[in-house]
């Protein structure tokens, strides 16, 4: 089981308890439905990869007033290393932590500076484990990784990492390519109407800045009824018109933030490929699994498909928790 060590703060955070009128006086407090309701987490077996994620989430954190916790993940010893003395056994993986540790600290000096936001630590165990865990205890409401370019080898070991600390976290993962700096400014959230892909849009509007646009975007294998598609079950454009737009009415986004809807036609994928290289979106966003509740579900192939060829941030949600 995971022994979670008391995080090193990089400096002395902000008061952490203030009423909702207070806060609601303070200036700069973002909309409620953009601003993040509580604090954000970092996650990473390799602080090299994630000098994007530390950028947004000190972003984020400053502007919603939330720690922004850096975690540094150290897989166990390996099993033939099992042999030795207990006590050397927890020397080396002492070792390696604070090795690991001092590393982490460098990488958010380096990128960062000394946000009075941040705290940092590191963890040996199971990285999805150590995830879990950390997100639970900390009360995380969002999980940044970092997404290497798609040229490098260490580009897969980014996409897994974010499909699967999604599920293990219960909460929506953020993958930011190294080299982001800014939080997004358009955003494409493929919709389903499902529960995962609604949290996703729901998500997306935390992680935006001032004066954006989001497109919800439903696609639909047929918009005419056809017995060869779907089973035999055609997809009515009014009624999927009607239910996204009473989704754009529920999220309650702010004046300043644009939301569209559109339905595509075609395989998930390639259909939200094509139309987000045509808008230049930043982000996309998706759920990761859906619920028999969804009348429309997109293929389970679609997230890994995105995070594959997506250039810019990838957000992935999962339905909320009680409902999956």
């Amino acid at each position: 089981m995971t022994q979670l060590l008391a995080p090193e703060l990089i400096a002395v955070p902000p008061p952490a308890l203030l009423d909702g009128t207070t806060r609601a006086t303070l200036e700069g407090i973002p909309h409620p439905a953009r601003r993040l309701a509580g604090p954000v987490l970092v996650a990473s077996t390799d602080p090299a990869s994630i000098d994007g994620a530390l950028r947004i989430a000190e972003l984020l954190a400053r502007r919603d007033r939330v720690n922004a916790h850096i975690l540094g993940v150290v897989p166990p010893v390996a099993t033939h290393f099992r042999f030795l003395a207990r006590d050397h056994s927890a020397g080396m993986d002492e070792g390696r932590r604070q090795t690991h540790h001092a590393a982490l600290r460098r990488q958010v000096h380096q990128t960062v500076g000394r946000p009075v936001h941040f705290s940092t630590g590191v963890e040996i165990g199971p990285t999805l484990d150590v995830i879990g865990s950390v997100a639970g205890a900390r009360g995380s409401r969002l999980v940044l990784v970092g997404l290497e370019p798609k040229e490098t080898p260490q580009r897969g070991q980014g996409e897994q990492l974010a499909l699967r600390a999604a599920a293990a976290a219960g909460v929506p993962v953020l993958a930011v390519p190294v080299a982001a700096a800014l939080l997004p400014r358009r955003a494409l959230v493929a919709i389903d109407l499902g529960d995962a892909s609604i949290q996703a849009a729901r998500a997306t509007l935390t992680t935006m800045a001032r004066g954006s646009a989001i497109t919800l975007a439903f696609v639909a294998p047929s918009v005419e009824p056809n017995p060869a598609v779907d089973g035999g079950v055609s997809i009515p454009t009014a009624a999927v018109r009607d239910s996204l737009d009473r989704l754009v009415a529920e999220l309650g986004a702010p004046d300043d933030i644009r939301i569209d809807t559109v339905i595509l036609e075609g395989a998930p994928v390639s259909a939200l490929l094509r139309f987000a290289s045509a808008g230049e979106y930043d982000l996309i966003a998706m759920g990761s699994r859906t619920t028999p509740r969804s009348r429309y579900r997109l293929a389970g192939s679609v997230c890994l498909g995105l995070l594959r060829s997506a250039m810019g941030a990838v957000l992935i949600a999962t339905p909320p928790k009680g409902e999956q």
